[in-house]
């Protein structure tokens, strides 16, 4: 099972994104920003309890560049940027 995990991880992301394209401009920000979180904390708990390798290693990389984007659009926008 632990050797899936990491495709579930990847799964989960892709999914979560093309749920919030697909719903772009029929979601509040709120249910937006739930989906988004909830998907990329899936995600990342699939990640960690994954086996080593590629998967896992793309999962986590993506993972963390959202996050970081995310966490830069919150400080530009709190900052009035």
């Amino acid at each position: 099972m632990k050797n899936y995990l990491s495709l579930i991880s990847f799964t989960s992301l892709i999914i979560t994104l093309l749920l919030l394209v697909i719903g772009a401009g029929t979601l509040r920000g709120d249910a937006g920003t739930g989906i988004l979180l909830t998907g990329v904390i899936v995600s990342f708990i699939t990640a960690l309890l994954s086996n080593k390798g590629a998967l896992r290693t793309i999962s986590l990389v993506s993972i963390s560049g959202i996050l970081c984007v995310y966490g830069i659009w919150i400080l530009a926008f709190t900052s009035g940027l």
